[in-house]
């Protein structure tokens, strides 16, 4: 009996290493800084972009929950629980479930009234729960985390979204000339 529990061990370490090579794979091939993650001191920051290309790769749907509505309990500040769920398309199976919370009492926020930006706060708490959900599902908190893109200072954010844009262009200009 205490042989098989170690073979089994050994086989599940396998698998592990396996998964997390592949992840690395996948990163290293269709992942782009500064677009789909941020390249920090000792760990990549998984943005949006990134987590619904490793759902499109590993082929998971997302279906969001609004678990909670934090201005319902507080009325000078508007905040939203959501849960992601991702299910395997093929199976309908639930592979994971992630919590993202947002409010408009956010540093980032401070400047604007809670009605004003409603949805953006939503959208923020759905993001955090995709990408919650993403890393559990692929294993990838060894590589990725979530927390530092909301640190992040707003210039360099702006400079992602610029990159992103310009290289938008790029690849649409290259379209156009292969069209031809």
């Amino acid at each position: 009996m205490m042989m098989a529990n170690t073979v089994r061990g050994q086989e599940l370490m396998e698998q592990m290493r396996d998964r997390r090579e592949e992840l690395q794979l996948i990163v290293d091939r269709t992942l782009t800084n500064n677009i789909d993650y941020v390249a920090m001191e000792k760990k990549l920051c998984l943005l949006k972009p990134g987590a619904e290309k490793l759902c499109d790769i590993y082929g998971y749907a997302v279906q969001f929950e609004l678990v909670q509505n934090i201005g319902s309990h507080e009325p000078e500040v508007l905040g939203y629980i959501v849960k992601a769920i991702l299910t395997d398309y093929k199976t309908g199976q639930v592979v994971a479930e992630g919590l993202g919370s947002a409010n408009s009492r956010e540093s980032h926020y401070q400047n604007t009234t809670p009605f004003d930006i409603a949805n953006t706060v939503l959208k923020m708490a759905k993001k955090r729960a995709m990408v919650d959900a993403v890393l559990s599902a692929v294993g990838g908190s060894f590589l990725f985390t979530q927390d530092i893109e909301e640190r992040q200072p707003a210039e360099t954010r702006n400079e992602s979204q610029r990159s992103y844009q310009n290289n938008k262009t790029t690849q649409n200009s290259l379209h156009k000339r292969s069209v031809r």
